[in-house]
């Protein structure tokens, strides 16, 4: 009886080990930034006097609270480089823009990492800066060959980059 226990255990402790790495992974959002998140988007909507300006310093806590693991962090990424560039911050709007790509990337979404690159290269460019332009067009161009990016995707990509 005692070696199908201890059988049953490694089984067991062999099963959970497996699901670790999926757990690790698991992208779970943050309801209370959720919020957040999206009640600052809305106060940029709005509009009026300083709107913007608002939501961008609203929306500066949700982007530096949200965990590299959480599922919405691409996205308060990108929004808030959006914030930025409407304020006029094109540079801190550029970086934000990168650190997008950087975690779509991450996330294994290589088609919207690699869209990400091409708008902050665009960016990059508007601001005269045509080596962080071609470092970042660069970074879209390998991206836009990962097996995960479609035929469609990999043109589309291609046709911004203008390559």
């Amino acid at each position: 009886m005692a070696p199908l226990k201890r059988i049953g255990r490694v089984v067991f402790t062999l099963s959970a080990a497996a699901l670790l790495p999926q757990l690790a992974t698991a992208q779970l959002s943050d309801p209370w930034l959720d919020r957040q998140h999206d009640a600052a988007i809305a106060v940029a909507h709005e509009g009026g006097p300083g709107a913007i300006e608002i939501a961008v310093l609203r929306h500066s806590q949700v982007v530096h609270e949200r965990m590299s693991h959480d599922a919405r962090r691409f996205e308060c990424l990108r929004s808030h480089a959006n914030l930025l560039y409407y304020s006029g911050e094109l540079q801190a709007a550029r970086l934000y823009l990168e650190a997008a790509a950087e975690q779509a990337a991450a996330q294994g979404l290589d088609y919207e990492a690699a869209m990400t690159y091409v708008d902050a290269a665009i960016l990059a460019r508007e601001a005269g800066d045509v080596g962080a332009s071609l470092r970042l067009s660069d970074k879209a161009t390998v991206l836009a060959s990962s097996p995960r990016v479609e035929d469609r995707e990999r043109t589309e990509i291609r046709s911004r980059i203008g390559a």
